[in-house]
């Protein structure tokens, strides 16, 4: 149905008819993000298969983001708070198994495709366009697409920080509409604020949205918020105020945290972010890698969306007017950020992955604009299921090679290169098969911590051993922490330990020499491997040995991490 051809003469009709409108808006959505909804729910169930046959577990980033949600703080060494904060919930309600913890993304992804179809029928509507198709090919294109068929198998940052920046981007058009039409929407201001300040507190790349956002506000200035209206000057520039206010009071007890740390999640950032390229590389390559960002933004759209992209930026520039011009400059910031840093570094393809939702709205609100052919559909209704059923397909490689392996090929095995899951296997399996050795030496010497030398085995196996009261620590030779096991759960700390003090050791690789100095002979307690794949084995050995040396360096911000954040294992 398409609102333009509705009627003014008879308001109450009009009113039916809009109120049918939305309805069919909303059951569009409904059975669109349900379907697929149901799809990753059925995909990841099935790539998981059963405990013990030698399916995945969780990924280290997944692990470790659980790890914190067991002691919620207002920052980590990584990554602001609201990956934790959002697990802590999930896994109270769905429980803290390997589904529960990826329950996150199962629900932020689906959560976002509404959003991206409720704002794409509104500026569909607004734009004198069909709004059911906007928001119906919207939502089908991000949940098609390999970011959300990925990505929505587990849980990341980029999930929240995605429903977010969709979120905010609604709710500025919300208040600018409102503005124009007269009305002061102090709760969409307050709400906006609130929107952003959780966007910021997920992933740090959400500024760009902010700067995008603050950029468009001026040059709309004349037609939109700062409107010549003096009342609607007043008012916006008021609800503006009012959602900055939101934002940095939110913002305040992070930025406490890290600057009582020392600031290790901005350094990190910084870190990762500017990386200098190293002397004499080609311009050429420089400039391939800064161009491999826009491909990538394309590849994780979906790379068949190419057929449909010429044709829908051609209607968006003659037809869009101000919503494409939304758009555009809250998308433009991070393109642009994204292929600067590429300049000096490895491309971080994952950081803009916000572009994606940008590009669907973009092309849902281009088709509804425009006519679309029985071939047209056909067209979008093929491409669309090519990418739905590469979803599927890639998450199930190895079970449907395994399938093959069993009823067609029996020499054939899937590269490794080809399982997304790969290096998640084998983990379950070896800790279970050590579960036992572990609980009987935290039974002998209940005071003695677990001590690990790598980030990947203390995440992986605190989920594995979540039933054991092992309290985690991670060998720290000196210098600046390099993961948050580190900055809060360093070992040796000053005044805790004794010579004569029974230590527990995991490791999946032999035991760093100067920390074999400080230890007599460690005895090993057990011994597990497990296959990971056709590919790999994980190997994990369990010790115990006795501290001999108490040399140390002095106390640093692992200290003060250790007295800020008590529900980490602390002594």
């Amino acid at each position: 149905m398409n609102l333009a051809d509705i009627g003014t003469a008879d308001p109450a009709r009009n009113g039916l008819r809009r109120d049918s409108a939305r309805s069919a808006v909303a059951g569009t959505l409904v059975v669109v993000v349900l379907a697929f909804a149901v799809l990753r729910l059925l995909t990841l169930l099935w790539a998981l298969g059963s405990p013990g046959d030698g399916g995945p577990g969780l990924h280290v980033d997944e692990a470790q983001y659980w790890h914190w949600s067991t002691a919620l703080a207002w920052g980590y060494y990584s990554k602001p708070p609201v990956i934790a904060a959002l697990l802590a919930g999930a896994t109270a309600l769905f429980g803290d198994g390997v589904l529960g913890v990826k329950s996150v993304g199962l629900i932020l992804f689906p959560l976002t495709a509404l959003v991206l179809g409720l704002f794409a029928a509104r500026l569909a509507r607004e734009h004198g366009a069909d709004p059911r198709r906007a928001a119906g090919w919207t939502a089908a294109l991000f949940l098609a697409s390999p970011l959300a068929a990925l990505l929505g198998l587990a849980t990341t940052t980029d999930a929240p920080l995605l429903l977010c920046w969709s979120l905010a981007s609604a709710l500025l058009w919300h208040v600018r509409q409102a503005n124009l039409a007269g009305h002061a929407s102090r709760a969409g201001w307050l709400l906006l604020g609130l929107v952003c300040g959780i966007g910021l507190l997920s992933k740090y790349s959400d500024a760009a949205w902010l700067a995008g956002a603050l950029a468009w506000l001026w040059l709309d200035r004349r037609q939109g918020l700062l409107a010549e209206v003096p009342a609607l000057r007043r008012d916006a520039r008021l609800g503006l105020l009012s959602a900055a206010g939101v934002c940095l009071a939110m913002l305040l007890p992070h930025l406490a945290w890290n600057a009582a740390m020392g600031w290790p999640t901005l350094q990190h950032t910084a870190e990762i972010t500017a990386v200098s390229r190293p002397d004499g590389t080609p311009y050429v390559a420089e400039l391939l890698r800064s161009l491999s960002v826009p491909l990538g933004v394309l590849l994780m759209a979906g790379p068949l969306l190419l057929a449909i992209l010429p044709s829908s930026l051609r209607v968006l520039a003659r037809q869009g007017g101000a919503g494409a011009r939304l758009l555009l400059a809250l998308h433009l910031p991070l393109l642009l950020l994204g292929m600067l840093q590429a300049l000096r570094g490895e491309p971080q393809v994952n950081w803009v992955a916000p572009l994606v939702p940008g590009l669907v709205l973009a092309l849902g609100l281009a088709l509804a604009l425009r006519p679309v052919t029985s071939g047209g559909k056909r067209l979008l209704v093929g491409l669309l299921a090519l990418h739905t059923a590469a979803g599927a397909v890639v998450p199930l490689a190895q079970p449907l090679s395994q399938v093959w392996h069993d009823r067609v090929d029996a020499g054939s095995t899937l590269p490794r290169r080809l399982d997304i899951w790969a290096r998640m296997r084998g983990w379950p399996e070896a800790l279970a098969d050590l579960h036992g050795r572990a609980g009987q030496a935290l039974r002998e010497h209940p005071d003695a911590p677990m001590l690990t030398t790598s980030r990947s085995v203390v995440a992986i196996a605190a989920h594995g051993w979540r039933d054991l009261p092992v309290r985690w620590r991670a060998w720290s030779a000196g210098g600046p922490p390099h993961s948050h096991y580190e900055l809060t759960a360093a070992w040796p700390r000053a005044g805790a330990q004794r010579i004569g003090d029974v230590v527990l050791i995991l490791a999946d690789r032999d035991l760093p020499a100067d920390l074999l100095e400080r230890l007599d002979p460690p005895e090993l307690l057990g011994t597990a491997q497990a296959r990971a794949g056709t590919h790999s084995v994980v190997t994990l050995w369990l010790w115990r040995a006795r501290l001999r040396s108490l040399s140390m360096d002095a106390p640093g911000p692992a200290e003060r991490a250790v007295a800020m954040n008590p529900g980490v294992p602390s002594p």
